[in-house]
């Protein structure tokens, strides 16, 4: 008994899966459809809210007394929290943005404003940046409603969407 002799690898016929789709995992696309969960990422983004201070009821609704206290105890509890983040980006010439504080965000309402800049004169570097955007808004209905202060479904809608803006 003698083997049969094997074709060059010219003559032999093609290959009924292709070269490049032959390790399926490479090609496979498991979330077709969409919906598994993103991948996570490595990078926190940490967003510290604070509300404005006390104010005047009466225009320019600027800050009372009390509520320039508020903003120092802030400024001054925040730069507490970043202290070490600070001192060593502060060696290096950077400053709180340094330690990953990277701006202060505030509505351009004055005592919005005020605040931010009370804070931020406790954060050596940090901006303060006024948006448009997170100024004040009903993105939903009051419970309970307010006699004076009615908006439509559009202000509502309007406002929920300008506010998901700022936050992205």
């Amino acid at each position: 008994f003698e083997p049969a002799p094997r074709p060059l690898l010219s003559e032999r016929a093609p290959s009924p899966v292709p070269n490049d789709a032959r390790d399926v995992r490479a090609s496979w696309d498991a979330n077709w459809d969409a919906r598994a969960s993103a991948p996570r990422s490595r990078v926190t983004r940490r967003l510290i809210l604070v509300r404005h201070g006390q104010y005047e009821s009466a225009r320019p609704h600027s800050l009372t007394p009390l509520g320039r206290e508020q903003a120092d105890a802030t400024g001054d509890r925040l730069a507490e929290l970043f202290a070490a983040q600070v001192a060593e980006s502060d060696s290096k010439g950077l400053g709180a943005r340094g330690a990953g504080v990277l701006a202060i965000h505030a509505s351009p309402l004055p005592r919005a404003r005020e605040t931010a800049e009370r804070i931020a004169a406790r954060l050596p570097g940090v901006p303060v940046v006024e948006s448009d955007l997170l100024a004040e808004g009903d993105p939903c209905e009051h419970t309970p409603t307010s006699k004076h202060y009615r908006p439509t479904e559009w202000e509502r809608f309007a406002a929920s969407a300008r506010i998901e803006a700022a936050f992205r």
